[in-house]
């Protein structure tokens, strides 16, 4: 993640990635490539850096840890290729949008401690409890429902503002009732023959510990 900043942050490396992103297909072949590149290493800043692109641009949910991972429509006007087009164009947008941003790579604990304070917004996306997913092994790094208890324990302690996104679930609206909320009706695109349970169509929920805007609450 790292380097694939610091390649867009440098105009000449920036180029050379968006020509790499424009003249490359949107296709099963280079996602499968790119996730070897990213285990191996392979090449320089800025191959790695679109390996690693690739396969969050052309995974399912924004990432691929295996050729199945790989985002794939039935409809002519497929999401995933529409905006695998337009993503040399935002890639200069983000380059310049760096020079203002600082990233931070430490356990959960140490970031919302370091950063606390009353002018504070916390965004929160953990990995979703396992009981509202119909893959459970999706996360390279899973979190346990202790780590999901001690996570909202810090939350409810935080000075600043949080923004807290999971599926909807019985720890989740224990913990955080009377926070405002704003759901979202979801069903997983994941193949329930592959990974052998179904679930229904599931509640994306926010959660925050302010008022939100008027149009959020709509």
């Amino acid at each position: 993640l790292v380097n694939f900043f610091t390649v867009l942050r440098e105009p000449g490396s920036r180029r050379r990635l968006i020509e790499l992103v424009e003249f490359s297909p949107y296709s099963r072949r280079v996602f499968a490539d790119c996730i070897g590149a990213v285990r191996r290493g392979e090449g320089d800043p800025v191959r790695r850096a679109f390996a690693f692109f690739t396969t969050c641009a052309q995974g399912r949910n924004g990432w691929g840890a295996r050729e199945s991972f790989w985002s794939y429509g039935k409809s002519r006007s497929d999401a995933g290729v529409a905006a695998w087009s337009k993503l040399p164009a935002r890639l200069a947008d983000a380059g310049r949008r760096l020079k203002a941003v600082q990233i931070e790579n430490l356990p959960f604990e140490d970031v919302l401690r370091r950063y606390d304070s009353a002018n504070a917004l916390f965004m929160i996306d953990p990995p979703y409890p396992a009981e509202t997913r119909v893959s459970t092994n999706v996360y390279t790094h899973e979190f346990s429902q202790q780590d999901h208890e001690r996570l909202l324990q810090m939350i409810l302690n935080l000075k600043g503002k949080a923004l807290v996104c999971a599926y909807d679930n019985a720890l989740y609206r224990e913990r955080l009732g009377g926070w405002a909320t704003v759901k979202m009706s979801g069903h997983s695109m994941a193949n329930p023959r592959r990974y052998g349970r179904t679930l229904p169509t599931r509640s994306l929920t926010v959660w925050m510990n302010y008022d939100p805007p008027r149009k959020a609450q709509g």
